[in-house]
């Protein structure tokens, strides 16, 4: 840490600050932006800034960073827990602590030395700023908090409490007094709600205003909706002020208040909101002041072309727009201000593609039909199928000895006759369930089964006490021999012509009543299931030179979570360049999203779906979800299945974001699909 330390300090910039500069966060570091934008400090990613009793606090990739005059700087996040990868260094593989990200800081309005941060998983507070932590955990023990705030307020018997706030992905917003119980409370009444819970709030800011009242406001992150909370009936009551619709996607984030007027992110602009009616401002000029501050930000991004590409966050002292507060502005991405993306993923972009089986491909010709007449560009094709089965001909040593390899495609054939119809070619790859490399060498790389030291399979008992196995295989997502095997894989085929890498299954078992009976040989102590997907996909990022995209669960899609599957699509981002949502209507709960009118339920779901999943990753990967073609025996497939509900989810996919799409056939049966625009 003090090499860390050492390099930061060396790096800062020796001309003096000036107190009324306009600062920015970006990967290289700090700048500043006032003038000829120049840098601060590099060292850091940041994330954050916020100052509070004349200190600024930056939110980085290495903790919570001080700084009291912007040339000297600590760490006073030291203590709080990190995260233990296994990666590779020079050739052999180390555990090494990374720290983990920080989702937000916020400071007590009287005391400087109370503030809270969270992880993904869990809330931190400190009363001596900095030198100690105390874990609250969170709400509902579930991951996906994206806010958090801090304040004295009244307790049921009106006794003034240190009172911590959460806001969540799937639980809303909650708070706790840690000093009266451990437990976390929720405050959603009056919050809107999402298919299946209280939707996601993205910020919390606490003000005291001049009556010497504490007023807590909070935003809902996909629902356009601004709140101020009611904390002695802990009521949700909305500002009428600001125009949303709960029905559309939309984006709202980065709460300040400055003049009685809420400030904010949403997507392309910063907004101001007036808060006290009578209105004190016009309408007019509460425009006019978003605009500005938004042409602010927009001209220094373009001023500072060649010096920084991401632009994260800024800070903005009151003089600047004549405002009675300072302004901390963070998440940027959604202003769209740094489109410049890894080569990777501009190669990725906007592909139309359909899925084929590896038995079908003696159809080629009449998929590369279905590709010209619908105005599709792409196939994902099965290189190493769901039983593990290498389907081509492979001739490396370390993928043939395995004994998986079927020369069901000849590479040089296909190859050759796609790529003169100008196709991209994505291989797929299933990682994790893999039955031949589960038998391999006596199972040593199989999940074993704590009870019987043998290899496990998952099964539901049934009520005779009789047992239903699955048909899957799972081997050991820790061991990096397994990763070696697929990466092996996945080299062979891009040095043979495919142009993008597909991995599905990247992440652990799921089902059986026996799940709890299931243990993986190489996970040392440190290593979480999280963990070990983000070794893996460095691993592969390392390796693989080409874009790597990746399938997950639509609830992965949809919520800010990784829950039950390690897939978390902040996670992911940092590692791939496309990730793939399985947002099958078949597969939600038959009420997620079925409201009137029912028949345009696919739509729904793929434009929130694909909106969400873009503003989670920070719109740094593309986004291309798998597209529903093919037939589930459940009610709402019962009534509603066939061309439109295929077509509607391509359409809500253009209208959303528009970054491509596959579809998927278990079978290879695109008979339903029905005759696609070229748009």
């Amino acid at each position: 840490m003090k090499r860390i330390l050492i390099c930061i300090c060396l790096l800062c910039n020796v001309i003096g600050i000036n107190a009324q500069a306009i600062l920015v966060g970006t990967d290289a570091g700090l700048f500043d932006i006032s003038g000829i934008p120049h840098q601060i400090f590099s060292g850091v990613s940041i994330y954050n800034i916020e100052k509070s009793d004349g200190s600024y606090f930056f939110l980085t990739d290495k903790g919570i960073m001080k700084s009291t005059d912007l040339k000297h700087y600590t760490f006073v996040s030291e203590s709080l827990p990190k995260k233990t990868l296994k990666l590779e260094t020079s050739g052999s593989f180390q555990l090494i602590k990374k720290h983990q990200r920080l989702k937000d800081i916020a400071f007590h309005p009287e005391n400087p030395n109370i503030f809270v941060t969270a992880t993904n998983s869990a809330v931190f507070l400190t009363e001596n700023g900095g030198k100690t932590w105390q874990n609250l955990g969170t709400y509902g023990n579930a991951n996906g908090i994206k806010a958090v705030a801090v304040a004295t307020l009244p307790d049921k018997n009106g006794i003034d409490r240190l009172t911590v706030f959460v806001g969540t992905s799937v639980y809303g917003l909650a708070w706790k007094q840690p000093e009266v119980s451990s437990l976390w409370y929720d405050a959603n009444t009056g919050l809107a709600k999402g298919p299946e819970s209280t939707d996601e709030v993205s910020d919390i800011i606490i003000h005291r205003n001049k009556n010497g009242t504490i007023e807590i406001f909070f935003a809902q992150t996909f629902k356009g909706r601004l709140y101020k909370l009611n904390w002695k009936h802990k009521i949700a009551v909305l500002i009428p002020s600001y125009d949303s619709s709960v029905d559309n996607a939309t984006y709202l984030d980065s709460l300040n208040f400055s003049s009685n007027l809420l400030f904010g992110i949403k997507e392309d602009e910063v907004f101001a909101v007036p808060v006290l009616l009578p209105q004190i401002f016009p309408n007019s000029f509460v425009k006019e002041l978003s605009k500005n501050i938004t042409k602010t930000l927009t001209s220094a991004k373009l001023k500072a072309s060649g010096i920084f590409d991401t632009l994260h966050c800024a800070y903005i002292p009151k003089e600047t727009f004549q405002l009675t507060e300072d302004i901390s502005l963070k998440e940027l991405f959604a202003l769209r201000l740094h489109e410049m993306r890894h080569e990777y993923v501009e190669l990725a972009d906007k592909k139309k593609a359909i899925y084929i089986p590896w038995n079908r491909v003696s159809e080629l010709d009449s998929y590369l039909n279905i590709i010209e007449k619908n105005y599709l560009n792409a196939i994902v094709i099965d290189m190493k199928d769901d039983f593990g089965y290498v389907r081509y001909n492979s001739t490396e040593p370390s993928i043939t000895k395995v004994g998986a390899v079927r020369k069901n495609i000849i590479l040089e054939d296909f190859i050759e006759k796609t790529k003169e119809k100008g196709v991209y070619l994505i291989a797929r790859l299933v990682v994790f369930k893999d039955q031949q490399l589960y038998n391999y060498g006596g199972g040593i790389y199989s999940v074993k089964d704590y009870t019987t030291g043998g290899s496990w399979r998952g099964y539901d008992i049934n009520d005779d006490g009789s047992r239903d196995y699955y048909y899957e295989y799972w081997v050991d997502p820790y061991n990096e021999e397994v990763w070696k095997y697929n990466c092996a894989i996945a080299n062979e085929l891009v040095r043979r012509g495919f142009d993008e890498i597909q991995f599905d299954y990247i992440r652990f078992p799921t089902d059986g009543d026996n799940l709890g009976n299931a243990y993986y040989p190489a996970k040392q102590a440190e290593l979480d299931k999280e963990a070990a997907i983000m070794s893996f996909l460095a691993y592969a990022r390392q390796h693989i030179q080409a874009p790597i995209s990746i399938d997950i669960y639509g609830a992965n899609g949809w919520y800010r979570t990784g829950a039950r599957t390690g897939q978390d699509v902040e996670m992911l981002m940092d590692y791939v360049d496309v990730i793939c949502p399985m947002y099958y209507p078949s597969h939600f709960s038959q009420s997620f999203l079925d409201y009137a009118p029912r028949q345009d339920r696919p739509y729904r779901i793929y434009y929130q779906g694909s909106y969400r999943a873009k503003y989670i990753a920070r719109n740094k990967t593309i986004i291309r979800p798998w597209a529903q073609c093919f037939f589930i025996n459940v009610s709402y497939d019962r009534q509603f299945y066939g061309p439109y509900y295929i077509k509607s989810q391509v359409t809500a996919l253009h209208d959303a974001i528009d970054e491509g799409f596959s579809f998927w056939n278990t079978v290879g049966n695109y008979s339903a699909l029905p005759q696609l625009d070229n748009d």
